[in-house]
């Protein structure tokens, strides 16, 4: 194949990845009637008891170090244990960060993770990624919100755009860096991020705000909790979002502006033994962006992407003398999305059992299963399909860990296997060996051995693509045939195949960590890893085919999904948290990553070893977080991301500010800016496909009240 096209599959491989539809374009008018309908509830029924409302605005101050450490973790091991305690990376966003930081989104909250990368491919849809594998779709990064997995077996990813709610009503973030797939199963490879919610009982009374800035035309969202009975707590909550579009390299619009709609509720009920939740979300959305198929001959695109769906879940936990406990969950997940990739309607269902309790006196046993079933409806995309267009698969799983404490609890180690059956690979294991000692109630040593598993996407295993056309210039030599010139044009046909025998990709990670308490104001974080890889996606090449008619060379080249990839990955991440007085916290972190591909198709594969150039080596971020006084706060973000030089994406610094005034204990006036340094920026490379668009500097003022 000429160079020319083999330059052309390596440096746009990303498109290849997953398989998308096409849908007739069309536009919406998106409606107010979930804010005003809410708007109308909360003063129909009118306000809270006096100080009900204020308990919102009574946590103004950072958590101090000793409290952060006190913090519990959950997404480990499936069991409360604090930051020291745990062995694994863990990183948790409060929700005092949340609302400090003055982000509107949660992947602008994560870019304070030390090794977690950030990059905007426009102004709704991020690419983010944990130690590696960047892209538009990152398949090795699991997201969970309260326990319900929203990565989509579609393509092995997450559409983030529609990972929404109302941010103060998150509890916390736990990020998990290093693989989570003994407890959370296939698919948490290279980190796990879950985002969990507040309990209705901790968001009594009401609360509205509102925002508009440079980039968002507004922002409206409110929320209402109230008590039924003693036991019983509720609450009902309603977001808009109406942004605008930013622009792309050459200046103009790259048309990705939208707006979302979103809603719903969730119910509590709690006593000595039991708790049970309810809850649920609906949403609907339309977003646009600008496609580049030039290289294909297609051009330049314009497009909605139309989305809407909706889940529900419940959750009921039993609680036993003995720190024992029984978990059932179960949820029911819709989704619908229209767009020129894909068009797919997809409806999941899923179970979940865990049991905890202690095992003679050392002993910590937690065991669980469950079952999803998922099925999809999809239709012809532009230029790929999925054969066949409907199908259903099942998984199930079963999980046992033991945590033994040793060495008067000193020592604690952690051995625990993950059993999962699904309808590609069949049976996968997923064990993990890990170990924390408690060197003194300051200091703590940790390790991991762990194996984890991606299993193949819809798309892997079931895609059929004519990619496009590509038009070049080639030599005659090709043909063989006397007297023609030395060269002649050449049109190439592109196709794509899944694979029924593709296989999971594997992984082994080791990892190293200390974390340590250097004094009563200085914490510090630091894990080293080795991760590696067998069985990664590439394209081997099929049969080309090349035909000569009416002075042009036709050819016809076809591509397999497959497993003929290799790699490893390595690197380091620290963070610490210093408090500098009582009204002055600074949290910085820094990482360093490599990532070192190998083929064995040689550079015929157009995946190539390319995925080892899209995450940048080194980053660091600074948080400073001040009480001014009583009724201000100021916090600042500074950012630094490395260039990408095979991307050419240079390297930059990022500055975002918040400044925050109390005009009442219940009403909090807020400015913030990001991106000051510069006036945009590229942050990601998506020249085929999705076209990028540079991040620019954006101001917005808010308004938050609660009552």
């Amino acid at each position: 194949m000429d160079d020319c096209l083999i330059f052309f599959l390596r440096n746009h491989s990303g498109f290849f990845k997953y398989p998308w539809k096409v849908t007739p374009m069309f536009k919406r008018k998106l409606s107010l009637v979930p804010m005003v309908t809410l708007l109308s509830f909360l003063f129909a029924v009118g306000f809270p008891a006096q100080g009900q409302g204020y308990d919102q605005l009574v946590y103004l101050k950072q958590l101090s170090l000793e409290s952060l450490l006190d913090v519990e973790v959950s997404s480990v091991s499936k069991k409360n244990e604090k930051i020291m305690e745990s062995a694994a990376a863990v990183y948790i966003i409060t929700a005092e960060d949340i609302r400090r930081s003055g982000y509107r989104t949660i992947p602008e909250l994560l870019r304070v993770v030390p090794g977690m990368n950030i990059a905007n491919v426009d102004s709704h849809t991020p690419a983010i990624s944990c130690r590696g594998f960047k892209g538009l779709f990152s398949n090795k990064l699991l997201v969970l919100v309260d326990g319900r997995s929203v990565y989509t077996p579609l393509f092995s990813g997450v559409y983030w755009d529609v990972q929404d709610t109302l941010l103060e009503d998150i509890d916390r973030i736990e990020v998990i860096r290093g693989p989570g797939s003994s407890i959370w199963g296939a698919n948490a490879v290279n980190g796990v991020i879950n985002i969990i919610t507040k309990s209705s009982q901790e968001t009594q009374g009401g609360y509205v705000v509102g925002n508009v800035g440079t980039h968002v035309r507004h922002e409206l969202a409110g929320r209402y909790g109230g008590r039924l009975t003693p036991e019983l707590t509720y609450r009902l909550y309603a977001k808009e979002r109406d942004f605008k579009s930013y622009e792309d390299y050459e200046g103009f619009k790259a048309t990705d502006d939208g707006q979302f709609d979103r809603g719903g509720f969730r119910m509590d009920y709690a006593s000595d033994s039991d708790e049970v939740t309810l809850q649920g979300d609906i949403y609907k959305g339309e977003a646009g962006r600008m496609l580049n198929y030039r290289a294909v001959g297609f051009g330049y695109i314009s497009e909605d992407v139309n989305t809407q769906g909706g889940n529900l879940l419940t959750r009921w936990k039993k609680s036993y003398a003995s720190d024992s406990s029984l978990t059932f969950q179960s949820y029911y997940d819709y989704s619908e999305r229209k767009d020129i990739y894909i068009d797919e309607e997809r409806k999941t269902w899923d179970i979940d059992l865990t049991h905890q309790f202690p095992l003679f006196e050392s002993h910590a046993l937690t065991w669980g299963g469950g079952y999803r079933y998922t099925s999809d409806d999809t239709s012809q995309g532009l230029t790929t399909s999925l054969d066949p267009a409907e199908r259903s698969d099942e998984l199930y799983n079963l999980f046992i860990q033991d945590q033994w404490a040793l060495l008067d609890d000193t020592l604690t180690i952690t051995m625990g296997v993950k059993y999962e059956h699904n309808d590609y690979t069949g049976s996968e294991w997923q064990p993990t060996l890990r170990g924390v000692w408690q060197v003194s109630s300051r200091h703590s040593l940790w390790a991991a051995v762990s194996r984890a598993v991606r299993t193949p996407s819809r798309a892997e295993a079931d895609i059929v693509g004519t990619i496009g056309a590509i038009n070049m210039t080639v030599p005659s030599s090709v043909i063989g045939l006397p007297g023609l010139p030395d060269e002649l044009p050449a049109q190439v046909t592109v196709s794509l195949f899944g694979n029924s025998d593709y296989t999971s990709e594997d992984l082994w990670a080791y990892e190293l960590g200390y974390k340590g308490r250097i004094s009563d104001d200085l914490y510090v974080d630091l894990t080293a890893f080795y991760n590696d890889y067998n069985n990664l996606i590439s394209l081997d090449p099929m049969a080309t085919v090349i035909t000569y008619q009416d002075g042009v060379i036709l050819g016809e080249q076809s591509y397999l999904m497959n497993n003929s990839m290799t790699g490893e990955g390595y690197g380091a991440e620290f963070w610490l948290r210093y408090d500098v007085a009582d009204w002055w916290q600074v949290t910085a972190g820094c990482s360093w990553l490599k990532l070192v591909l190998h083929t064995s198709v040689g550079e015929e594969d157009p995946m190539g070893a390319s995925a080892e150039d899209d995450d940048p080596e080194h980053q660091v971020s600074v948080h400073s977080a001040m009480e001014l006084s009583e009724k201000i706060t100021f916090d600042t973000y500074l950012y630094y991301v490395d260039n990408i030089e095979k991307r050419d994406i240079s390297e930059y610094w990022r500055l975002d500010v918040r400044l925050a005034y109390k005009i009442t204990p219940s009403l909090e006036w807020s400015v913030a800016a990001t991106n000051l340094l510069d006036g945009s920026h590229p942050e990601i490379d998506t020249s085929y496909g999705t076209q990028s668009a540079e991040t620019p500097r954006t101001v917005y003022t808010q308004l938050s009240w609660w009552f």
